[in-house]
């Protein structure tokens, strides 16, 4: 970790010097030697009872080096995943991407990832959660004047009028204190413009944590009503419902909230490094996950 910083801190450093120089004069000494050292680089999901995952190695390129594919990709290293006293092996498949090799990750499993290239390795451990357990519930809330507040001037149609905020939420009861990541589809059916039917698709990924009364909670559409309005538009209007329900290993928390919470700076909140728990020649994540897929037709 330190190793990365101080070279980052360095190129920063040098660009800075580069913008400051080149107001006066052009940089042509051609022996300026900008700090290197190659680090592999590692990212990649096992999913419990899918072996189509892929785990992705890569190689930090010289400072000014325009990154490319073709560059970055390690499509010779080593790659095996210890579990139960065995070595599973991980085949490349194209541009440094590495499945699973004949095996499948299960369920309440751990596994420790060992990636060797050119004398460099690095070391990860991902634990597989068992699939999602416990009941699922799902509803629809509504909210008084969600959609306009005078005091953070949002833009409002309908000004001067109470405005309801009706939300299609998912409820997850597990009874267990798990973060999940939910994408999903809307479908439905509305009359076109020009008199028949058309199929409207609506479809979004939720993935922050939030917990209301020991239930997950996660917002998948908002609608603003006008009360005015005699054909008032409704998230329940939907012909189906596809629901993606990612859940995570603990450790996946960590690393999310350090690397996303502050925008989407590769190197985390306020340039400092992400929880990376893939360590040793290198850095980067590599966790477990359990998905589940529903489908939904109504909402009470």
């Amino acid at each position: 970790m330190e190793r990365m910083s101080c070279l980052w801190l360095g190129v920063m450093l040098f660009l800075g010097t580069l913008v400051l120089w080149g107001c006066e004069e052009s940089v042509t000494d051609t022996s300026i030697v900008l700090p290197y050292e190659r680090e592999l680089v590692v990212q990649g999901f096992l999913t419990a009872g899918d072996s189509r995952d892929s785990i992705w190695v890569t190689q930090t390129l010289p400072p000014l080096e325009r990154w490319t594919i073709e560059r970055a990709a390690v499509t010779d290293a080593r790659v095996v995943a210890l579990s139960k006293d065995q070595e599973l092996p991980l085949k490349h498949v194209a541009n440094g991407f590495y499945v699973p090799d004949g095996w499948t990750p299960e369920a309440g499993e751990s596994y420790e990832l060992r990636v060797e290239s050119d004398g460099l390795e690095v070391r990860g451990v991902a634990r597989v959660p068992v699939s999602l357990g416990g009941e699922r519930t799902y509803g629809v809330d509504t909210a008084v004047a969600g959609c306009y507040n005078p005091a953070l001037d949002y833009w409002n149609e309908y000004r001067g009028d109470p405005i309801d905020e009706e939300q299609l939420v998912l409820l997850i009861d597990d009874g267990a204190d798990i973060e999940y990541s939910v994408g999903f589809e809307i479908v439905r059916t509305v009359e076109g413009s020009r008199g028949g039917p058309q199929v409207q698709r609506y479809t979004d990924e939720v993935w922050r944590k939030r917990r209301v009364d020991g239930l997950f909670r996660a917002i998948l559409r908002t609608e603003c009503i006008n009360p005015s309005s005699t054909d008032r538009s409704t998230v329940r209007d939907f012909d189906s419902l596809f629901v993606r329900i990612v859940e995570h290993e603990p450790g996946y928390s960590d690393y999310y909230r350090s690397r996303w919470a502050d925008g989407d700076d590769f190197f985390g909140p306020s340039g400092e490094e992400p929880e990376w728990n893939v360590r040793g020649d290198g850095f980067g994540w590599f966790f477990g996950r359990a998905i589940l897929r529903d489908t939904i037709t109504s909402v009470p």
